[in-house]
């Protein structure tokens, strides 16, 4: 199979997870119509919810099979392992940004809040990140690129096991 017919079938693969997690949607529209008179806002956030869902859900088949096409592929490895390492570096600075602004600030100005947000987002997904991290060292034949991505799962399962310490100690979010 040539480089184009892979790309295209990996395309396909998102084309169709895009269409089953429309479809999805468009079905719990169908089922909620009696609801949506009354409490329209909190039905499109459902529907919202459940095509995200449905779309990473069946988003991890193409993922897949893409990784499965560049399995042999050490330059992408390593570029990606490498950015997998910068990624997971993040995660602390997120938390340190979230940290100093509950210290310095008695109240959040909108801007600094804005940013905390998504610093809040970021330290909140290291344990998926630290799951995919450690999932492709395990689907990389190449020793260096492991070793990164490993690395970087641990940085990433350190972060965690210091938010969840954090929180069962202080009981607060920053």
């Amino acid at each position: 199979m040539n480089k184009t017919a892979k790309i295209a079938l990996v395309l396909l693969g998102f084309v169709l997870a895009f269409a089953g997690a429309s479809l999805a949607a468009y079905l719990d529209d169908l089922a909620t119509t009696q609801f949506q008179a009354q409490s329209g806002g909190m039905v499109a956030g459902g529907e919202m919810i459940l095509f995200i869902g449905a779309f990473a859900f069946l988003s991890v088949f193409p993922t897949g099979l893409a990784l499965f096409f560049v399995r042999s592929n050490e330059k992408f490895w390593n570029w990606f392992s490498i950015f997998a390492i910068g990624m997971a570096l993040t995660g602390p600075f997120a938390e340190l940004y979230i940290f100093l602004v509950r210290i310095f600030t008695s109240h959040t100005p909108s801007l600094m809040a804005f940013f905390a947000f998504f610093a809040l987002l970021r330290v909140w997904g290291t344990i998926v990140f630290a799951f995919g991290y450690i999932l492709f060292a395990f689907i990389t034949p190449f020793k260096e690129p492991r070793r990164r991505l490993l690395i970087a799962a641990g940085i990433d399962t350190v972060l965690f096991l210091y938010v969840a310490v954090h929180l069962m100690i202080f009981h607060n979010f920053a």
